[in-house]
């Protein structure tokens, strides 16, 4: 997958999923690659066999992006719920859930705690997450400025 030679890769991790039914990983792999390329339907398909194999967050983070992608919200929060239940920490989660918050369901106050619990774990990815964080900040400043009936209401 990291060469990108697609075909080849869900060939190589079918017959691995194939020869070690009992393994998550190739399961996980393969959703990814599904993702990758649009097959949504099928990437669920086997990342909800891989989480019934092995609960990772790793697996519920990726079936959250694929159901926020097609749309279904509250099924890809259930998802990075389910993620951070197992590890508080995992970072991609945080970041994917205040995206979720942030962008989709227009809930800006819900986003801000996890862009900051992700710039926290990750400093080193978190350039663009700041710049996401201070735009948060200005935008619920001004929103909460315009309910108390502030200079803007």
């Amino acid at each position: 997958m990291i060469a990108n030679k697609l075909p080849e890769a869900e060939r190589e991790l079918t017959a691995l999923a194939e020869r070690q039914p009992m393994l998550a990983g190739p399961y996980a792999n393969l959703g990814i690659l599904y993702f990758r390329t649009g097959r949504t339907a099928d990437a669920v398909k086997v990342l909800e066999h891989a989480i019934a194999l092995n609960p990772r967050p790793a697996y519920y983070n990726e079936l959250g992006m694929v159901h926020r992608t097609e749309g279904r919200f509250e099924a890809a929060e259930q998802a990075y719920r389910r993620a951070l239940e197992l590890d508080p920490d995992y970072a991609y989660a945080h970041l994917n859930l205040g995206i979720l918050y942030d962008l989709y369901l227009q809930q800006p106050e819900r986003a801000l705690p996890h862009y900051e619990r992700y710039r926290a774990l990750a400093p080193g990815e978190a350039g663009t997450v700041e710049k996401w964080i201070a735009d948060l900040k200005r935008r619920t400043s001004q929103a909460a400025d315009r309910n108390k009936g502030g200079r803007n209401g």
